[in-house]
């Protein structure tokens, strides 16, 4: 294959030291793809995944683990009892390190907020919701001012989910919930951590979904959220710090979700790295640990009504912490 890549497109147009240049860098980026697949393998081994598929730029790989869909929720709970009302972490203390930046694949900064005081924040617009919901959808995303949001609109309506029942991991303001809504959802369960309780939109705290979480085994059609899970378990809203906090909260959206249902999953990817305690990026490490369980099948950003593909020289040419802000279509399997 290499042969043939040096042969027929250069065969009379570059001198001998010209190819042997070309040559060279292609055996260093064959050299570093390889080395970058050894450290993925190593990762997901130290981890409990199984490489399955050595995909470019996103392998996919397979947990060692069966999901019982009992002990995700109850660990969960037990971590809640750890939690106190203390100024978030500014830095990664020493003896997680290696958890958080994944054996040190990922990058690190840092960059500080104690949000702790929205826990308890009702924004107007969960009071709202009835007439934001008639707003046009671009409007509906002035509440953030975030246009990267449409996305999620984009990949709602390009998947049927009229008549359907949704989950959401809910965020500041209704923006999941409306977009759902919009786009033919019956009913919304909104969870997070101030309950909510609309017209169409039934609402949760976290802790009361994991106490019932039987109740709500593989009872959704479809789960969305966006621009939480990259921040689960980095304590900027009092949470407990934790390094797999991301990992757990997706499969227990995920226990709730039917087979074959669809998961809305928006969230930012790039260079793997942790932005402390503001997000994560998701990258060709970890991305595929937290979409195990998953088929991949579509994904949308805010300037393609359909749908896109992420390729790896996109993500390679992104400057290190900068991002995608894309949702993802996954399909339970």
């Amino acid at each position: 294959m290499i042969n043939f890549i040096l042969e027929e497109p250069f065969c009379g147009t570059l001198t001998r030291e010209e190819k042997f240049e070309r040559y060279s860098k292609i055996q260093i980026s064959i050299f570093v793809k390889t080395f970058e697949l050894i450290l993925e393998i190593l990762l997901y081994k130290k981890y409990g995944y199984i490489l399955t598929i050595p995909t470019y730029p996103f392998v996919t790989v397979k947990s060692k683990y069966v999901t019982n869909c009992t002990w995700e929720f109850t660990d969960w709970l037990e971590q809640q009892k750890k939690r106190a009302n203390r100024r978030p972490k500014a830095y990664i203390p020493d003896v997680d390190q290696r958890d958080f930046l994944s054996l040190k694949y990922s990058g690190v900064s840092y960059k500080y907020s104690d949000d702790r005081i929205k826990l308890n924040m009702t924004f107007k617009s969960w009071e709202n919701i009835a007439d934001i919901v008639t707003w046009h959808s671009r409007d509906v995303l002035r509440l953030v001012d975030d246009m990267s949001g449409i996305s999620m609109h984009y990949a709602m309506r390009n998947f049927y989910l009229t008549g359907k029942r949704g989950l959401v991991l809910a965020g500041d303001h209704p923006i999941v919930e409306v977009q759902a809504i919009q786009n033919g959802a019956s009913r919304i369960l909104s969870i997070g951590q101030t309950p909510h309780e609309t017209n169409d939109i039934s609402s949760l705290s976290l802790v009361e979904f994991a106490e019932n979480h039987r109740r709500y085994n593989q009872a959704f059609d479809f789960v969305a959220t966006y621009g939480i899970i990259e921040t689960v378990g980095l304590g900027r809203y009092g949470d407990v710090l934790d390094a797999f906090g991301d990992l757990q909260m997706m499969a227990m959206l995920g226990c709730s979700l039917k087979k074959g249902g669809l998961f809305f999953l928006g969230t930012t990817i790039g260079r793997d790295a942790v932005i402390f305690n503001q997000n994560r990026i998701y990258g060709h490490a970890r991305l595929p640990m937290l979409i195990s369980g998953f088929e991949w099948i579509a994904t949308f950003s805010e300037d393609s009504e359909t749908s896109i593909e992420i390729t790896g020289p996109e993500i390679d040419r992104l400057h290190k912490f900068d991002n995608l802000k894309r949702t993802l279509v996954l399909r339970k399997l």
